[in-house]
């Protein structure tokens, strides 16, 4: 993986400026904590980086690399069970050996035995989990994860710390968005603090995970 390039891009909704001349960059291996009070902006940037939106302005390098995504929507399908939904990512995505992928990561997350359960029937929590199985069924070389940790308790955080550390070992790039800043300083190797639209600073943390 190369590096992740974000030049002076911005997104407008009506006359509000979501983003307004954001940049930074992050290399290999590089996790980055978006972070920042509520509107700020984050949600939106991680959106443009993973082309969900498009942007009015700048623009965004990313290469050919490999990308997963866990937006504020699950993507799961309600009526499919879970084992069925992973299956579904997987097959799109075009993963080799799919079945043991798909079974290693239910497995992972403490999920294996509830495989056979509709998304509709499982806990929040669990359906989180589920979430971040299908954001990395691919093996990302960028994870963009918007708010992994809310709705997890202690085990389900751990195996969330895992998937980014997976993808950082490989020499991947993580961006994702928290309100728990004791929890970004255990995971980032970088913060991004946006305020209105604006970098109100980038650069290392002290503490990796």
């Amino acid at each position: 993986m190369g590096q992740l390039k974000v030049n002076n891009i911005s997104k407008r909704f009506g006359a509000v400026a979501a983003l307004d001349g954001v940049s930074f960059e992050a290399g290999p291996a590089s996790v980055v904590a978006v972070l920042g009070p509520n509107s700020a902006g984050k949600s939106t940037l991680l959106n443009c980086v993973a082309s969900v939106l498009r942007l009015d302005g700048g623009s965004i390098e990313i290469g050919n690399a490999r990308v997963g995504y866990l937006g504020h929507s699950s993507f799961l399908y309600d009526d499919l069970d879970a084992l069925a939904n992973l299956t579904f990512w997987a097959r799109l995505a075009g993963v080799d050996g799919y079945s043991q992928k798909v079974r290693g990561l239910l497995e992972a997350a403490g999920l294996d035995r509830h495989g056979d359960k509709k998304v509709r029937a499982l806990s929040a929590g669990m359906e989180k989990k589920l979430s971040i199985c299908r954001a990395v069924i691919n093996d990302p070389e960028v994870l963009i994860l918007d708010e992994p940790f809310s709705a997890l308790d202690e085990s389900a955080r751990c195996f969330a710390f895992d998937c980014i550390r997976r993808v950082r070992e490989c020499g991947g790039i993580v961006l994702f968005t928290t309100h728990q800043l004791e929890l970004a300083r255990e995971v980032a190797t970088h913060t991004l603090a946006l305020c209105g639209g604006k970098v109100v600073s980038y650069g290392r943390v002290g503490v990796k995970a």
